[in-house]
């Protein structure tokens, strides 16, 4: 089952160990999901997910 993280600063700390994050476009929102070991999850606005991919520390597939 996947974790949902709730914290910004904990889920960009998590994408350093995560092989590549998807980012899955929703009716107002995006779901980013960190593939590691296990499988995190975030769910952000539109204008807070841009702000958060530019952050992070692995490859970034977009959906």
């Amino acid at each position: 089952m996947p974790v949902e993280v709730f914290d910004k600063d904990q889920f960009i700390t998590l994408s350093a160990k995560a092989k590549e994050c998807r980012v899955v476009k929703r009716a107002g929102m995006v779901k980013l999901k960190l593939r590691a070991k296990k499988l995190f999850v975030i769910k952000v606005k539109e204008e807070e997910a841009k702000e958060l991919t530019a952050r992070l520390k692995c490859p970034v597939v977009e959906l």
